[in-house]
């Protein structure tokens, strides 16, 4: 992202309801989230915030989408683009849908779990619990590292203009 992107998101903001959408509901929902990142209520609630952004997004600017796509096509081209937007969205649709699908994320795959002292994929020491998600492939992931870059995505995507 380069450093001029959150600028350019404050000056795209009026009438775009994209932009107003990440910045009322999307940033503040993560940020708690990764204040607390052991808190299964708030990791789901910001998988289900950066997961409406692609139908916001899709709404809020035509002009960057193919004309004959729809919104759910729309979710499955970005999910494919972006890996970890994809498992973000896949604990959205396990908070939202009680029976587990095949292949998808449950809700019983998202949970805290202890972690003494470790350096999991060459990130800072992490100790204490956290919420973490098995996804596919059956690997275990912090939420909060797949949250943070589906935030990231979609910060530089609403910056593209």
């Amino acid at each position: 992202m380069s450093d001029d992107a959150p600028n350019m998101l404050d000056a795209l903001s009026e009438g775009d309801g994209a932009v107003e959408f990440f910045r009322e509901m999307v940033e503040p929902t993560v940020a708690e989230f990764l204040d607390r990142p052991d808190d299964r209520r708030l990791g789901c609630l910001a998988c289900l915030c950066l997961a409406s952004m692609a139908d916001h997004y899709f709404h809020a600017r035509p002009r960057m989408r193919d004309e004959r796509a729809d919104p759910n096509g729309f979710r499955r081209k970005i999910g494919e683009s972006h890996w970890a937007v994809r498992q973000v969205i896949g604990v959205a649709n396990a908070t939202k849908h009680v029976v587990r699908l095949t292949g998808r994320v449950g809700y019983q795959d998202i949970s805290a779990q202890p972690i003494t002292c470790a350096n999991l994929r060459a990130g800072w020491p992490i100790n204490g619990n956290q919420e973490m998600v098995e996804v596919e492939g059956g690997e275990l992931w912090l939420l909060a590292d797949l949250v943070e870059a589906a935030l990231e995505f979609w910060r530089d995507r609403l910056a593209e203009v």
